[in-house]
């Protein structure tokens, strides 16, 4: 069909991983639970979205969030000090 022409995959697939980026986004940045979120993804059970989550990202979700909130701290640190020596002439 047209859909898997336009974005090379079928739109189940599709969905899928559309349905698993969101979820990443959410774990990153709400504090919603893992199974409140799993329903504003679209999975009845929370067992399934995990399974699949896991399947796709490579840890689950729960490990995800504590993972990426310690990355997002160290990523803030990084980019501050990057700012501070912006501008010195490194682009000469």
């Amino acid at each position: 069909g047209m859909f898997k022409e336009s974005y090379g995959m079928p739109i189940n697939t599709y969905m899928r991983n559309y349905r698993i980026q969101e979820a990443c986004r959410l774990l990153q940045s709400t504090p919603h639970s893992v199974a409140e979120i799993a329903q504003m993804v679209g999975y009845e059970s929370q067992s399934r979205f995990s399974a699949v989550f896991k399947a796709r990202i490579g840890v689950s979700p729960s490990t995800y969030r504590k993972e990426k909130s310690k990355l997002n701290n160290s990523v803030d640190i990084i980019s501050e000090s990057i700012n501070q020596h912006d501008g010195e002439g490194a682009l000469q």
